[in-house]
């Protein structure tokens, strides 16, 4: 359940699930976890 919009950052976990998050910057919290399975998506 996503209860803002926005950006947002993707997980695929192990399985094809996926796990969202929205944030302010996707990009910089992708780069600061340093995964790659982390997708920043929006605007």
């Amino acid at each position: 359940m996503i209860l803002r919009s926005g950006p947002t950052l993707v997980e695929r976990r192990a399985g094809g699930r996926e796990f969202a998050v929205t944030v302010d910057d996707p990009a910089t919290a992708a780069a600061l976890l340093g995964k790659r399975s982390l997708t920043p998506r929006g605007p």
